[in-house]
């Protein structure tokens, strides 16, 4: 009976790949697209005593045609983990904390404030005052910085606290050679009751990007040792552990690389906190086909419904992980040939991806280097991204210097 005075939500690190959830033969939430997380609320539907959940997954849009997601064939089902989670009638959103630190760059790493934009939900029929304290913290546990904020949340609605800690001074700096972390401690207050608290790790580190010699982080001059990394694994498919994850990015890290492509699709979660511990730069990927089908059962069939919920579940999810260094909109999309959808939809996805985090920059893997210089599909891009053809790079540096 307590437990109905709370909320109640089931999370869904990915289920591929069109899932509707039942509870208590109730019908509360669908999800399509079987790389992204999701959140249900079952709040209305459960009850005091035993609570039935069912989820009915179908893997094929075509029934004439093999389950496909764009070049790949995946088998069906719930593959990454699920989560029971209640919360209080006014909470921290679901993966609602975003983590910058404005001034790194300018300081060169000397100095930065923490700047951090907390989503709160207020479920309950009053209007309140809420404190949130915002606390920067060592992964030991040791203080570094805080911040409190009151904040007015109507009924039934739902506010963004934006809060400026004091600078951290000298801070460990995240690197591939020794990758610091910190943790952001937010806590939610109703006067004195504590309502909700979240644990958002992250890291100072900054980077920049130049036409004429590339990629720096910290103020190193850095190439990229990398490779394109799946999350499936022989005898598994992609129902793949933590521990199996893990054993990827340290098997890379072993061999020297520093880089890895997430290709073709979003990870799970527990990759990149694996990359963030261990030191290895990331590129999550979103998309591996756009309106133009590779395959009959595509992601092409589903692209005007879904594709702005994918890429912001894709950013909120990874955005504040210091080892991501660039967002990746798209592989080899066939709308690369098509001069009049390539360019706009890359500049829509790009626009997409800088609402949601205005510091990283964002690229595609293009296969077709003469369609895309020619149609100016490369030049919308913050960088061009180009797959094979080493042959031609040369010469698409000179007509696309920037």
């Amino acid at each position: 009976e307590d437990d109905l005075k709370k909320c109640t939500f089931i999370e869904f690190d990915g289920v591929f790949q069109e899932a509707e959830i039942y509870i208590n033969g109730q019908k509360v939430g669908s999800h399509v697209g079987g790389y992204t997380g999701f959140s249900v609320d079952v709040t209305k539907a459960v009850k005091a005593g035993n609570n039935e959940m069912a989820v009915r997954v179908n893997n094929i849009w075509k029934p004439d045609v093999a389950p496909r997601a764009g070049e790949h064939v995946f088998s069906g089902g719930i593959y990454r983990n699920v989560r029971l989670v209640q919360k209080s009638k006014t909470y921290i959103d679901w993966y609602g904390t975003f983590v910058i630190t404005p001034e790194l760059k300018e300081n060169r790493g000397k100095a930065s404030t923490v700047k951090v934009a907390t989503e709160v939900c207020n479920r309950s029929s009053l209007s309140s005052e809420y404190k949130l304290v915002t606390e920067v913290r060592k992964l030991n546990g040791e203080a570094v910085t805080s911040v409190t904020t009151t904040e007015y949340v109507g009924a039934n609605d739902s506010k963004q606290f934006v809060q400026v800690t004091p600078a951290v001074n000298e801070p460990e700096l995240w690197h591939p050679a020794h990758p610091s972390l910190y943790k952001l401690v937010s806590l939610l207050y109703k006067g004195n009751e504590l309502l909700d608290s979240e644990e958002t790790v992250f890291g100072f580190r900054w980077f920049e990007w130049t036409a004429d010699r590339g990629f720096f982080l910290n103020g190193e001059h850095l190439f990229f040792k990398g490779a394109n990394v799946h999350q499936d694994q022989a005898g598994w498919g992609d129902a793949v552990t933590e521990a199996a994850m893990r054993r990827d990015v340290k098997q890379m890290k072993e061999a020297g690389f520093d880089f890895i492509r997430g290709s073709h699709y979003p990870h799970a979660p527990a990759f990149s906190k694996a990359c963030d511990e261990m030191g290895m730069m990331l590129m999550p990927e979103s998309f591996d086909e756009w309106k133009s089908a590779k395959m009959a059962n595509g992601y092409h069939k589903i692209f005007d419904e879904w594709v702005e919920k994918d890429l912001v579940n894709l950013i909120r999810h990874y955005r504040n992980n210091p080892s991501v260094v660039m967002w990746c909109i798209g592989n080899e999309v066939p709308d690369q040939w098509n001069g009049n959808n390539g360019p706009k939809l890359s500049r829509m996805l790009q626009d997409i991806c800088h609402r949601e985090d205005p510091t990283r920059p964002v690229t595609q893997g293009m296969d077709a280097p003469d369609a895309v210089v020619n149609n100016n599909m490369a030049a919308t891009m913050d960088i061009a991204g180009f797959n094979y053809r080493p042959h031609k790079l040369s010469l698409i540096h000179i007509s696309e210097p920037t």
